[in-house]
């Protein structure tokens, strides 16, 4: 998993990503590979969700969401670059409680008025409503 916090910083040890990256990899175990982008030795820029714009929108509502990335932050944005198998089942309860854990307090997702449960792994769509440029 290669994951970032929507911001074009390099190094954020305090980021949301650091953390659940950190989570991630504890719960996965040592032969998972976990990259946090605002870590020391971040993995490729293009993974990191720096181009993502709601990750911009989320970081910095007044800044130009569509054209330009941010060095501001919210703590409130994950991006996950993922390895298909981290979304079957055996794996999606671990993703699953690494957000818990980087989120302990937030239990505002709609839906979730009466516990922190993040519902079940989707199906991956097998049709892409993109076209390439």
């Amino acid at each position: 998993a290669i994951i970032g916090d929507g911001t074009t910083s390099d190094l954020r040890e305090t980021s949301v990503s650091v953390t659940y990256a950190n989570t991630l990899r504890s719960l996965l175990g040592v032969n998972s590979r976990v990259d946090a982008c605002q870590n020391v030795g971040s993995p490729d820029r293009p993974l990191c969700g720096e181009s993502n714009v709601q990750g911009r929108y989320t970081n910095f509502p007044g800044g130009n969401s569509c054209n330009s990335g941010t060095t501001f932050y919210t703590g409130r944005f994950l991006h996950l670059e993922q390895n298909r198998s981290l979304g079957d089942s055996s794996n999606w309860q671990l993703v699953s409680n690494a957000v818990k854990t980087t989120w302990p307090q937030s239990c505002d997702l709609p839906g979730a008025e009466n516990d922190c449960t993040l519902g079940s792994s989707q199906p991956e769509s097998q049709v892409s409503g993109c076209s390439p440029n």
